[in-house]
């Protein structure tokens, strides 16, 4: 009989990352069945988006045929959860602005009439995420991922400094996020490249999400340019959400009419939405011009302060000075790394 290799230090430690990620998205199924509260989807999503992006790091140090399956399965469900977690957060967006405004005023009526049609469109969603979780239970993945992966996850040395191939590996593949991170340096600039805007957003949570990864090997000292990039994330995911609308609102007000004009057989009833569908417009439009600004600001004070640079030095140090961080793996209970941060709205 062949003898079946020890598993590396890679893969001991990307093993165990990859079991936290996947108990993460399990553990909300059920409150994703029962539809009650918008966080679970929230949370199931973005763990199954840290899985996909940990399983292609370390999969060299993986070698399973059954890696491929598995990354597939977490795909079909980050994209079933999609859909609805981006109406879920339209949803509140739309309540948070009723909310504020008088019970009385000429807005009311347009808002309410967007809100009664998304949300007609989420009812009809949540049987495709339904359809999803029942698919993802069915294959056994889970079951499946843990059965491969426990054996290695077990071995790990908790009392041990991390291997060195740890922060090689940490270095090739931060370095390359980093240089995804400024490819659009100078399009970002402009407020009008919406595209490359929202490539952007994408670009700093995967930064994001691979710091987290290897953020225990460096005694927790990435956790400057973790709350950089979710604030980057944060503010282009609200960009891109106000960009969506700005889009989306001009299509709604014509099918509205039509749909109106269908029901009536004239157009005049639709005239009571107009005032709250175009001062919605108008709102969106102001959050995104203010929120750019911000955006742009924070950007610019990162790189006057060499932010980058000293996290360059920072993965850099241990390959100069082997042990130069001297801890444990994963970091104790309650670190704020042990757990996921207060729900970004705009995640999507």
């Amino acid at each position: 009989m062949k003898e079946i290799p020890a598993p590396t230090p890679v893969a001991i430690y990307g093993a165990s990352l990859l079991l936290r990620h996947l108990d993460a998205l399990v553990v909300e199924i059920a409150g994703v069945r029962a539809a009650q509260d918008i966080e679970f989807i929230h949370r199931m999503r973005v763990a199954s988006r840290r899985l996909r992006n940990a399983l292609p790091i370390f999969q060299p140090a993986l070698p399973f045929r059954k890696m491929k399956p598995w990354g597939n399965e977490i795909r079909r469900i980050t994209r079933s959860l999609g859909a609805a977690r981006d109406l879920d957060v339209q949803l509140e967006s739309l309540h948070k602005f009723l909310n504020s405004i008088h019970s009385t005023s000429q807005f009311v009526p347009g808002i309410r009439r967007l809100i009664l049609r998304l949300e007609q469109q989420r009812t009809g969603l949540q049987t495709n995420v339904i359809q999803a979780l029942d698919h993802f239970e069915g294959s056994n993945i889970a079951q499946e991922m843990h059965n491969t992966l426990d054996p290695m996850a077990l071995q790990q040395d908790s009392t041990a400094p991390p291997h060195a191939d740890l922060y090689h590996l940490a270095y090739q593949i931060i370095t390359n996020r980093l240089l995804d991170f400024f490819q659009r340096e100078i399009a970002i600039r402009d407020p009008e490249n919406i595209t490359e805007l929202h490539a952007q957003r994408i670009t700093a949570k995967h930064l994001r999400y691979t710091l987290e990864l290897f953020s225990p090997l460096y005694a927790n000292e990435l956790k400057p340019y973790l709350n950089v990039c979710r604030k980057f994330q944060d503010q282009l995911g609200s960009l891109h959400d106000c960009d969506v609308w700005i889009a989306l609102l001009p299509e709604f007000m014509a099918e509205e009419k039509q749909r109106t004009i269908n029901y009536y057989g004239r157009p005049d009833p639709y005239n009571l939405l107009v005032p709250g569908l175009v001062e919605f417009q108008l709102n969106r439009l102001t959050i995104r011009k203010s929120q750019f600004v911000e955006f742009l600001g924070d950007w610019d004070a990162a790189l006057f302060k060499g932010l980058w640079e000293k996290l360059r030095s920072q993965i850099t140090a241990p390959l100069i000075s082997p042990n130069v961080f001297p801890t444990i793996l994963y970091p104790p209970p309650g670190d704020p790394l042990q757990t996921d941060p207060p729900p970004n709205k705009f995640d999507t």
